[in-house]
């Protein structure tokens, strides 16, 4: 039974002899506001029951919300940390690229390879071996004629 505002504007109970209520009709009426009044209360306790999980529940959403919140926080540290790492070790590889293509280029710039410079130099030595070989020469061929030209005289 449902007990409405509606229901309890509605309860009235007949007088008998104009003085006394007719028993039977309170009686009934009463047995139904009891048995109003005990589904209430049951309702009342498994509501309050319901409230108590919803409460608890409510908690331990709560709970690990926050230790989600703490991890993601974490978890976003070390991804920076981390990002941080790549991006200084990408900068240092990049500036190692930069001075090794620089070095390339240099290389590169000059009209001639390491092969001919070798060369080049080689040619030198030689020629300097052939200068002191002639200038030795010449200076040889200076004493003999100094020797001839003094002996003539």
């Amino acid at each position: 039974m449902n007990i409405t505002k509606e229901y309890l504007d509605g309860i009235s109970f007949d007088t008998v002899k104009q003085k006394y209520y007719n028993a039977n009709k309170v009686n009934a009426c009463l047995s139904e506001l009891i048995s109003g009044v005990k589904e209430l209360l049951d309702e009342n306790e498994r509501l309050c029951a319901e409230n108590a999980e919803l409460m608890s529940a409510r908690t331990e959403i709560s709970d690990v919300l926050l230790s989600a919140k703490q991890n993601a926080a974490a978890i976003i540290v070390s991804a920076n940390e981390e990002a941080q790492r790549i991006r200084d070790t990408a900068q240092k590889d990049a500036e190692e690229l930069i001075i090794a293509a620089e070095t390339v280029r240099c290389q590169q710039s000059s009209p001639l390879s390491e092969k001919q410079l070798a060369a080049i130099d080689d040619y030198n030595k030689q020629l300097d071996a052939l200068n002191v070989s002639l200038a030795t020469q010449v200076f040889r061929l200076k004493q003999s004629i100094l020797k001839i030209a003094s002996n003539d005289i």
